[in-house]
Formats: structure tokens, C-alpha cells, sequence
């Protein structure tokens, strides 16, 4: 198995991920914070990169049914439903609602992946199946 380390999504070619697995670490909070929305009933996460990228995606669908979470340098983006705290994503919150996440970090690596055949998202708190599923989708 070959790994490569990139210690910020503005490292990442994206060429060179092309029909590799990437796996995505921001375990501070974006990547735990999707683990625990997805845990907690929620339908879907789609990360953007920018505030207003998020606001046109929930008024093009009618806001049914989406939240908005996310922060820029830590704290949470005016108008959003929540920041980027793993707490505030409870199945009261959640369930049955999809998600459309934005960060400063987080969700600009999983975008700098794109090219990626798979992309698996890390944190300690599904450690056991990121182990799992990475050993079904890495040669």
C-alpha cells in the first residue's frame, strides 16, 4: 500500500488522486462534526466552500428539509443554523434533514478531493470503520 500525507488541502493536486482513496482528517471538528450529523439521523452532508455557495443551494431547493452549518475561523457564519461544533448536531437537530456544511478547513480538503475514485472521511469517533472500510477500498 502506498500512503501519501498532505498536511493541508492547499497541498492537494488533485490530478494525483485520481483512482485512489483519499481519507479526509480534520478531527478537530469538521470531520467529526459530519460523523456525528450522519450518526444522529442526518440524511446528508455536502460540503461547499463558500458561505454563499450554501445560501443558493438551500433557496434553489426550497429550504425544506436543509440546515446550514458551519464557521469561518471558528465561529459560527451569520444567518446559519449551526456552527461547527459536533454538540449542536443532536437527532433533535438533525434527523431526517440534510445538511449543507461549510468550514474553513474541513470541507475545502474533502472538495480539494473530488478527483479521488472514494472519499473517506476520518475522526476518532468512527475510527473502527474508517479502518474497515479502507481496508475494502485500498489495494
Amino acid at each position: 500500500m502506498n500512503v501519501s500525507v498532505y498536511a493541508a488541502y492547499s497541498h492537494v493536486k488533485s490530478s494525483d488522486l485520481q483512482g485512489k482513496t483519499a481519507v479526509v482528517i480534520d478531527v478537530l471538528r469538521a470531520t467529526t462534526t459530519i460523523v456525528q450529523a450522519l450518526k444522529n439521523g442526518c440524511r446528508q452532508v455536502a460540503p461547499v466552500l463558500t458561505p454563499e455557495d450554501a445560501v443558493k443551494i438551500k433557496k434553489s431547493n426550497g429550504d425544506e428539509g436543509m440546515i446550514l452549518g458551519g464557521e469561518r475561523k471558528a465561529l459560527k457564519i451569520t444567518g446559519f443554523d449551526y456552527g461547527n461544533s459536533p454538540l449542536e448536531y443532536a437527532p433533535m437537530q438533525v434527523k431526517g434533514q440534510s445538511l449543507i456544511l461549510c468550514t474553513t478547513n474541513g470541507t475545502r480538503a474533502i472538495l480539494a478531493c473530488r478527483q479521488a475514485s472514494n472519499i473517506l472521511i476520518g475522526a476518532f469517533i468512527n475510527i473502527s470503520a474508517l479502518v474497515s472500510k479502507s481496508a475494502n477500498v485500498m489495494p
